[in-house]
């Protein structure tokens, strides 16, 4: 069982605290027995929050045991723009998170929204492609110049170091995690639980009009569905375009405004996490696959695969299926770096 503990930083919004403990704590294997352990602490070790909605809250996990998770989310708060309140719970959360200028090996860290400020004065952004808010993003470029900030992502994977943008970006983010440690198909049950999007990709803009996963605008809402259901067929944006009585260029724009991203570019990401899905749960060849989810040969499955997630389609299956998912829980993450950003 990994442990996840999220730091709850002074006027936090409840909702974003409350994002990894209903993720992660809805993650279980096939006996329902839980993968993950999940605790609330305090930054400034007061064992008690009070959020951006004027609630306290219990947070009983004393800071020493950051020192023992494998998974460590920084919340946001507007008081983290303001650099000595950032500078003083940085310093009071340095000792267990940080080593030689480093997140400890073997722990990843995590933020959501402007929780990436704690970050930057923990000193863990400098070199990085990172993301938060696109309403703070120009503040944590100004404060912090040896860092890429990326204002339009709704996540940003570097390896031990991972960056969201606010809110529901916090879902997708915890999700991309599960499916790092366990694959596809526990990260699937877990947003079924939830009743979110599966996936949206991290490079995904963040200037959506829709709900999460753009599945509820008048132009996706019945064609995302339909198209997950017909992904071995094949599609072009003129015949997407039709099925909805719109020309090409209006569904594209449409698509875009609803979804963040184009046709084609969810159309790929679909199959490639439907691929997933073949690999961790049959022994089918990498040609039947392909054609299952409409990629046609192995050769353009493996590209798309390798460009999607960083990693060989052999790889993928040998850590997510049967055994090798046990072995997932200790190799995935590593894997998977750099895989939420594009």
């Amino acid at each position: 069982m990994r442990k996840v503990v999220t730091v709850a930083v002074p006027g936090a919004p409840l909702l974003e605290l409350g994002i990894p403990s209903r993720l992660f704590g809805a993650a279980r294997n096939d006996a329902g027995e839980p993968l993950y352990e999940v605790e609330l602490a305090s930054a400034d070790g007061a064992g008690e929050i009070r959020t951006a909605e004027g609630l306290t809250l219990a947070a009983p996990a004393p800071l020493d045991r950051l020192a023992d998770a494998d998974v460590v989310i920084i919340s946001s708060s507007e008081s983290l723009l303001d650099p000595s309140e950032c500078d003083r719970l940085a310093g009071a959360v340095r000792g267990p998170v940080v080593a030689g200028g480093q997140a400890v090996a073997g722990r990843r860290i995590a933020s959501i929204c402007s929780g990436a400020f704690l970050l930057g004065s923990l000193g863990l952004l400098d070199g990085l492609t990172v993301t938060t808010h696109w309403r703070h993003s120009e503040l944590l470029a100004r404060r912090h110049p040896a860092a890429k900030v990326a204002p339009d992502a709704l996540f940003i994977d570097e390896g031990p170091v991972l960056t969201s943008a606010g809110v529901a970006a916090g879902i997708d983010l915890c999700l991309h995690l599960i499916r790092s440690d366990h694959g596809v198909r526990v990260a699937n049950k877990v947003s079924r639980a939830c009743i979110v999007a599966p996936f949206r990709e991290g490079g995904q803009a963040q200037y959506i009009e829709a709900p999460v996963g753009g599945v509820g605008g008048p132009v996706t809402a019945g064609m995302v569905q339909w198209l997950l259901q017909h992904l071995d067929q094949h599609h072009t944006t003129a015949s997407m375009a039709a099925r909805v009585h719109l020309s090409p260029r209006t569904f594209e724009r449409r698509f875009l405004a609803e979804c963040g991203t184009t046709p084609g570019r969810w159309l790929i990401q679909a199959r490639v996490q439907r691929a997933k899905e073949y690999l961790e749960g049959t022994d089918l060849s990498v040609e039947a696959i392909a054609q299952a989810v409409g990629m046609g040969t192995g050769a353009n499955l493996r590209s798309h695969f390798r460009r999607c997630t960083g990693q060989t389609l052999q790889n993928y299956r040998k850590l997510f299926s049967g055994a090798g998912a046990d072995a997932a829980a200790g190799a995935g993450a590593g894997a998977a770096a750099g895989a939420g950003h594009r």
